[in-house]
Parts: structure tokens; C-alpha cells; sequence
């Protein structure tokens, strides 16, 4: 029974995070209401708020489930064999490859006016953090969240 309680629970949040994702992706953090997001992740207030604490976590936690899905994918070509070049080329392949939704997630770091957010994940003095500070912040958040 408890390993079905699991499977339901991870279902849940794959479906909030699934629609969270497609409402921040067609309208702006402040535009989307968190009974829209369990209205279309078809689930109740109760249930999203179990999950995720607030509507921040929420966006926060989505976005960085992204960027450590993207950093497996990156990583991959990084570490292959082969010039510079090839390396770079098999880096882009893999990013347009990916689903115009997922390419479009990390517009929204830069789009959605989120001063807490923006800092979350840039960092506090504005400068981007290299891919391995993002991926484990990514990674923390999760653990925590799950």
C-alpha cells in the first residue's frame, strides 16, 4: 500500500508541475493563480498546497527540475570525446532537440519580474552562477520538496 501511496503521491506532483509549467509558460507569474494551476493539474488547493507551501515554491521548484534535467542532458556532450567543436555542436543538437516548451522555460527566469525568484537562482549580487552551483541548488530544492 505504501509504495501505491508513492506512485499516486509522484503522479501528483508530475501533474501540478506539468500544469504550473504550461500556465508560466502563456501568461506571467502574477497572472497565474494557484487555482488555475489545480484546477488544470486536476487536483484540489488542498492537494497543490500539501506539495508545494506556496505558489512560489511551486514556480521555484519547476524551474529547477529544468535546469537539472537540462544539466543531465548538457553534461553528456560536455564530457564526450572529440574537439571543442564537436563537443559544441552535439551541446546545441541536444537543446534544440528538446521540446519547444522545455527550450522556452528558461526565458522565464529573465521574463517574469520576481525580484526573490530571480535571486533564488542567479544568486545575490545579480552574477550568474556556473551550471554545477545551478544544478545543485536545483537538486536541494528537490530533495527537499519530494
Amino acid at each position: 500500500m505504501k509504495s501505491f501511496t508513492y506512485a499516486k503521491s509522484e503522479s501528483t506532483v508530475a501533474n501540478i508541475l506539468a500544469a504550473a509549467q504550461s500556465l508560466f509558460l502563456e501568461k506571467n507569474y502574477a497572472d497565474v493563480t494557484v487555482t488555475e494551476i489545480a484546477e488544470k493539474a486536476e487536483v484540489t488547493k488542498g492537494a497543490l498546497y500539501h506539495h508545494f507551501p506556496s505558489k512560489e515554491d511551486l514556480y521555484l521548484t519547476m524551474l529547477h527540475a529544468d535546469l537539472a534535467h537540462k544539466r543531465q542532458l548538457l553534461r553528456a556532450a560536455v564530457e564526450m570525446q572529440g574537439s571543442c567543436r564537436a563537443r559544441l555542436r552535439r551541446l546545441t543538437e541536444i537543446f534544440l532537440e528538446l521540446p519547444p516548451e522545455k527550450r522556452d522555460l528558461i526565458k522565464l527566469v529573465r521574463r517574469d519580474p520576481l525580484k526573490r525568484v530571480r535571486s533564488r537562482l542567479v544568486g545575490e549580487d545579480g552574477g550568474a552562477p556556473d551550471a554545477d552551483q545551478m544544478a545543485h541548488a536545483g537538486s536541494d530544492q528537490l530533495q527537499d520538496n519530494w
